[in-house]
């Protein structure tokens, strides 16, 4: 009986530490799984504020653009030098059909949309609102960092609207730095992320640089083209340089989109537009035309605005899959969840019957040998 006993007791100490043992590698798998769905949700959440950075990013190329123009057009003063500043810092105008200034009733000009700094701080005010609620405790730190960042620079893009007046050239710098850090949110997120989620923020990202991008090299255009139209000396280098970066971000994006598998594509740069970058690039601008030249800002600008409906598109797929991917990883999560409570509850039923059956095996006393039982004795034992 004590051997028996002792085997018993062995057994059911081993099927207690095996039971203790799936309990730690189910709370492992489930932990794991619960850590992905965090991820993927807040990863998800993430992409959700961008929309609200990209309108930021927008108003503060505009700011960089009318910073350029008067930082270039206004010694001496110039219409265009006039029409920035006003657009910079008091707003767009109503314009009559002969294209001058609407006068309210009290004698003031009535503004079709607000002053470029406005649609900044408005920007500025609802995308930090998105960004005070986000939790991203469980994204890589890379991440946290960028957000951090792009956050911290509202307070340098106030300073830089305090002295844009007086140091326009100043602005501009100011400005690429804030772009570089507030498109570096996308950056990190992809480099974070695997899969058809990366190649979407990818392209998401450099289709959003190319829209920051051309507005800029609209201004260092038109400004060339308008000390060329006057006969001044003028420096085609700024312009020239900028259109060969955006040729460059063109192939890039082009080829970013390709790696998502959509069929979205870039709206080709041709006709006049094309002959005018192609005029600035080689210096020679003798061959264009008034006509060509005046129609240049509306084909450039038409041309990002195309660029902006494929980002759009771009970005509405890339909310779209992060979203379900956050809901798959948390089905997943709840899915593991209950196999694995599941188990260990079947596991956890068969330890106790198994352990009451020995337990109750070893506690039944051996019953003493029969009369019957005993070895008959021989004749010749006798």
């Amino acid at each position: 009986m004590p051997a028996r006993s002792g085997r018993a007791g062995v057994i059911v100490g081993t099927l207690i530490v095996g039971y203790l043992g799936a309990i730690a590698l189910g709370s492992y798998v489930v932990g794991g799984a619960v850590i992905d769905a965090m991820r993927a949700q807040q990863t998800a959440d993430v992409v959700a504020t961008l929309p609200g950075q990209e309108i930021v990013l927008a108003t503060v190329a505009q700011e960089r653009a009318l910073a350029t123009v008067i930082d270039q057009a206004c010694a001496p003063a110039t219409p265009d030098c006039a029409a920035a500043r006003m657009a910079l810092l008091n707003g767009v105008p109503e314009r009559d059909q002969n294209g001058e200034p609407v006068v309210g009733d009290d004698g003031e000009v009535t503004f079709a949309a607000p002053s470029a700094l406005q649609q900044t701080v408005t920007a500025l005010d609802r995308r930090d609102q998105g960004l005070a609620g986000l939790d991203v405790e469980m994204l890589d730190a890379p991440v946290r960092d960028a957000i951090e960042r792009t956050a911290g620079d509202r307070a340098a893009i106030d300073q830089v609207h305090d002295a844009i007046e007086t140091s326009p050239g100043q602005a501009v710098e100011a400005y690429d730095q804030y772009l570089q850090n507030a498109t570096g949110v996308s950056t990190a997120l992809a480099e974070a992320t695997d899969g058809e989620l990366r190649a979407r923020l990818e392209a998401q990202r450099l289709l959003t640089e190319l829209t920051l991008a051309n507005p800029q090299e609209r201004t260092l255009v038109v400004l060339s083209l308008g000390t060329f139209a006057v006969g001044l000396p003028g420096n085609l280098e700024p312009a020239a340089a900028e259109v060969t970066a955006i040729d460059e971000q063109v192939a890039e994006a082009q080829a970013a989109l390709g790696r998502t598998g959509s069929d979205q594509q870039i709206p080709p740069i041709d006709g006049d537009l094309a002959q005018i970058r192609s005029a600035v690039l080689s210096g020679e601008l003798d061959g264009l035309t008034p006509a060509q030249a005046q129609g240049f800002p509306s084909a450039s600008a038409a041309w990002g605005e195309q660029v902006r409906q494929v980002r759009d598109a771009v970005r509405t797929e890339t909310l779209e899959l992060a979203g379900n991917q956050a809901s798959a990883a948390t089905n997943r999560a709840l899915l593991t969840g209950g196999i694995t409570v599941t188990v260990l509850v079947l596991a956890l039923v068969a330890v106790i019957v198994v352990s009451v059956l020995l337990l109750r095996r070893r506690r039944t006393p051996t019953p003493p040998p029969s009369a019957w039982s005993q070895p008959a004795v021989s004749v010749a034992q006798r």
